[in-house]
């Protein structure tokens, strides 16, 4: 059977934008929501789907559970004992991805594997019998032409729950000017066009303004900006590859019907690659007196992830609590059952820092650059 990958083994966007995977209740990652299905509810036998489909993974992996039981006892406790409180027992159900026409018959059919994940995840469930769904070897990929509907019949009752999608436009190096496709525009501090998207020799200078900046998509509703920081670190002669992954924005809805041409920007202030994420990342009083930090370049990779227009609705709405109610309205986009059915897509461009230092300017932001990084014991090579 083929096993599930655990969650350190995914792309850090990947591992935040899909805790479904390895959680229940869902949380989206651009913002947890635990009360979209109330956990002691009385008992009714609910089929609960969560899926983030993504043309960029070579396997689609779908959350499928039950709702809880009330015993007087908290919902998530007996999550976290009982993993059969959750988990549909093997043979319960039959899942299946099918990929639909436009009048909405299926084109293509793809019957989902049941998975045992053994990799505990964060959280207070059960470290045992994570149970998954994920679509077989022979699955071709997403095509993102297509209406993507995942489909879980209980055969012991019958029931059936299913959410369809479509999913964002992703960015298509054979043909970078594809209108609507999600494409980076500005990264660090310099402005790009489609045909560098696949550089790694464009440079970012982290005492500047940090921009990411990008082309917004027409069936995309919410946004992530993210920059992933490679290095080495060194203790007693033992090296080990790390990363750190930035925040730049998160849960940015916006909402377009133009194909192309609508570009979003997300920036942060000078030096706050330095003074806000290593600051909250590295620190330095605990490092051993012998600990050096060396960059894996390229060492900066951006990032920005869009999540499909009911990704962006079941953010809206389950966002809107109020504290005066307490209480926070649901969506759910599968019938027959609770949950969502969405899509993501997501596009990186990775930088060097700088290296031409010719006039005496570009001399001293070389200098500020390596005494900005040796307070957090890198020694840089410039």
């Amino acid at each position: 059977m083929p096993q599930h990958p655990s969650s350190s083994t995914l792309p850090s966007a990947f591992r935040r934008l899909l805790p479904a995977v390895l959680l229940a209740p869902f949380a989206l990652g651009l913002a947890a929501c635990e009360t979209d299905l109330d956990p002691n509810d009385a008992y009714r036998e609910t089929t609960v789907i969560y899926a983030i489909l993504d043309p960029g993974q070579t396997r689609q992996i779908v959350r499928i559970n039950k709702a809880f039981l009330n015993t007087g006892s908290d919902a998530r406790v007996i999550a976290a004992t009982k993993p059969d409180s959750i988990n549909f027992p093997e043979g319960v159900i039959d899942a299946r991805l099918q990929a639909l026409n436009r009048d909405s018959t299926v084109a293509n059919e793809y019957i989902l594997e049941r998975v045992v994940s053994t990799t505990k995840p964060p959280g207070t469930f059960s470290n045992e019998r994570q149970v998954v769904y994920q679509t077989p070897d022979a699955f071709p990929g997403i095509d993102t032409a297509r209406i993507y509907r995942v489909v879980a019949r209980n055969t012991r009752t019958g029931t059936v729950a299913q959410g369809a999608t479509r999913i964002p436009v992703p960015f298509d190096r054979t043909n970078p000017n594809r209108s609507g496709v999600l494409y980076i525009t500005r990264a660090g501090t310099r402005s790009l066009t489609p045909f560098t998207q696949a550089d790694t020799n464009i440079t970012f200078n982290p005492l500047a303004k940090t921009f990411l900046n990008f082309n917004a998509q027409s069936r995309a509703g919410i946004y992530m900006a993210e920059m992933d920081f490679h290095y080495n670190e060194t203790i007693n002669g033992v090296t080990t590859a790390k990363t750190k992954t930035w925040l730049l924005r998160e849960n940015l809805i916006f909402r377009t019907a133009e194909e192309s041409g609508v570009e979003i920007n997300v920036d942060q202030p000078e030096r706050s690659f330095f003074d806000q994420f290593l600051r909250a990342n590295i620190d330095v009083s605990q490092d051993p007196a012998d600990t050096e930090r060396t960059l894996r370049e390229p060492a900066f990779t951006f990032r920005v992830i869009a999540g499909s227009k009911q990704w962006a609705d079941y953010q809206e709405i389950t966002g809107s609590s109020s504290a005066l109610t307490q209480t926070t309205p649901e969506f759910t986009n599968v019938s027959g059952g609770k949950g969502l059915v969405t899509g993501r897509v997501q596009h990186s461009v990775s930088q060097k820092l700088p290296i031409v230092y010719n006039t005496p300017a570009e001399q001293a932001t070389k200098t500020a650059i390596k005494a900005a990084f040796k307070e957090y014991k890198f020694n840089v090579l410039l």
